[in-house]
């Protein structure tokens, strides 16, 4: 049977839904934190540091940055 990328997009839904259902919601609220997000400074300055280099490297910066301010 062939799997249609559906399908994984599907099961990876179910997986994470039974993740989700080891908490209740008022222990998920408590380990949350808020989400922060970068200021145009630091956009700026990403944007200089990609110049010539293409929209993926601006993405790859820009999704590092978040991932550290959010970790």
């Amino acid at each position: 049977m062939i799997r249609e990328p559906e399908d994984e997009a599907f099961e990876e839904l179910e997986k994470a839904q039974q993740r989700r259902e080891v908490f209740d919601d008022d222990d998920i609220q408590e380990y949350k934190k808020p989400w922060r997000s970068l200021s145009d400074e630091q956009y700026q300055r990403i944007l200089k540091q990609t110049e010539g280099c293409g929209h993926l490297a601006f993405y790859n910066l820009i999704e590092k940055a978040l991932r550290e301010l959010n970790t």
